[in-house]
This record gives structure tokens, C-alpha cells and sequence, in this order.
């Protein structure tokens, strides 16, 4: 059963798939944290406006 298992493991190792996902997961890891550090000191300090559904909802229906 080991054999088994060694070769379907061997012969995935050798796979086009594989060595493809090797190379991309670091860099895609590396992308996210070069984007998480430029992004880090952008604050969005710009005035919102917001509703609380739960006063409109309570002002509607006591007139």
C-alpha cells in the first residue's frame, strides 16, 4: 500500500500541475503581503454619512 502511495506521490510531484502551484503560491503570497504593506497607510479619513435603520424605522411609525 506504500509502494502504492509512493508512486501515485511521485508521479504528482512530476506533474505539470504541481511544479506550477509550487512556483505560484509564494509569489501570490508575496503580491498580498507587498499590496497589504503599500495599502498600509492609506487612511480614508473622508466624512460618511450613515442612517440608523432602527431610528427611521421607529420615526415612521409613531407619526
Amino acid at each position: 500500500m506504500l509502494l502504492i502511495a509512493g508512486n501515485e506521490f511521485s508521479a504528482f510531484v512530476r506533474s505539470k500541475d504541481f511544479i506550477i502551484s509550487v512556483l505560484f503560491a509564494p509569489a501570490i503570497l508575496g503580491i498580498s503581503v507587498v499590496i497589504q504593506k503599500a495599502a498600509h497607510d492609506h487612511v480614508d479619513t473622508t466624512e460618511r454619512k450613515f442612517a440608523s435603520l432602527r431610528e427611521m424605522v421607529r420615526w415612521v411609525f409613531t407619526k
